[in-house]
């Protein structure tokens, strides 16, 4: 997880992403019991990627967004996309809204956005 403006540290994490949002966990943590940083879909603002190796993800908070930035191979990050992507509009459907409507992609010159006008 890479340093996005609050000039914290680089910090090597294993990333969950699911229908449940976006857990961090600590590397080498065996149970995952408890996420260093949590955070549901619904909060789940924007995601994006920045480059084949980075995926930004903006997370709507109580007072300022929140975003995070992933870094690692080209396979995990795509795969990260894929169900970061798939699990918003499984949510959609789960939750009687629109798709289509709701998750909306633009592409960029550095690469795919999807944003949840839900959030």
């Amino acid at each position: 997880m890479l340093p996005t403006g609050d000039e914290d540290d680089i910090t090597n994490v294993v990333a969950q992403v699911g229908l449940d949002g976006v857990k961090c966990f600590a590397e080498g943590d065996a149970d995952g019991a408890t996420p260093l940083r949590a955070f549901a879909l619904t909060r789940v603002a924007k995601w994006t990627l920045t480059d084949p190796t980075i995926l930004t993800v903006t997370i709507k908070g109580d007072g300022s967004d929140v975003v995070l930035a992933f870094s690692a191979d080209k396979p995990t990050i795509s795969a990260l996309m894929d169900v970061l992507t798939t699990s918003a509009f499984q949510w959609c459907e789960l939750n009687g809204h629109d798709a289509l409507g709701t998750v909306v992609s633009t592409n960029s010159g550095s690469g795919a956005e999807w944003t949840n006008l839900k959030a």
